[in-house]
């Protein structure tokens, strides 16, 4: 298991595109409070179904951060530099002593797994059948403000986008990630819709879970 853990890590962290989240994230609300200060791990990719030339843990990270912005609740941090160490964890285990060690002094810390990304043709399926773009993404918040890590929400969040046939055969290596043409593309729109509802979840129970007492 921590061999699989490393490779997607690994995979994640090296991509080649380099896109810049475009929104600014403030410390602290207008009347002086400070937000909840959360971090991102990187993003893990399990899926291996469908295949594209650039990193879905980038897109899917510079995403979920535009929409996180947007609300303007809270302060993130991205983890862009991984250690050795860190790349043998399991985030999603039950071993979570590490935690706190490797992200204080930030609040909460936030693990995202990519554990499906697949076309999926309707039944019963033909050539030109329209499809789905099933997603399932498995989502861990940690808590940790206090002397252990406490777990806040885990849950697996699913979406199946559904993909006319009309514009079922886009060429995802001549359409990228970054270019104008990919904007109004199912993929981009799916990847917004499952990013708008990772990032409700995250607003949602961070705020709830910062204003309870965790000692």
């Amino acid at each position: 298991m921590k061999q699989i853990f490393l490779c997607v890590f690994f995979l994640g962290v090296c991509s080649s595109c380099a896109h810049d989240s475009p929104e600014e994230f403030t410390r602290y609300y207008e009347d002086g409070r400070a937000k909840p200060n959360i971090v991102i791990a990187p993003i893990i990719d399990t899926s291996s179904v469908t295949n594209v030339p650039w990193s879905l843990p980038e897109e899917f990270l510079e995403t979920i951060l535009a929409k996180i912005a947007l609300k303007s609740t809270l302060y993130v941090s991205q983890d862009t530099e991984v250690g050795e160490e860190l790349l043998l964890e399991n985030p999603f285990g039950s071993d979570l002593s590490w935690v706190r060690e490797e992200y204080a002094p930030h609040e909460f810390v936030v693990f995202l797994e990519i554990a499906q990304h697949e076309i999926v043709k309707q039944k019963p399926a033909r050539l030109h059948s329209p499809s789905n773009l099933n997603m399932s993404v498995r989502m861990r918040i940690v808590d940790i403000r206090g002397p252990k890590p406490l777990v806040v929400l885990q849950e697996l969040i699913k979406d199946s986008f559904y993909i006319n046939k009309n514009v079922l055969d886009i060429n995802y290596r001549e359409v990228t990630w970054g270019s104008e043409s990919y904007e109004r593309t199912p993929m981009r729109s799916a990847h917004k819709r499952i990013a708008k509802e990772i990032a409700s979840r995250l607003n949602e129970y961070i705020l709830l879970a910062k204003s309870r007492f965790h000692g």
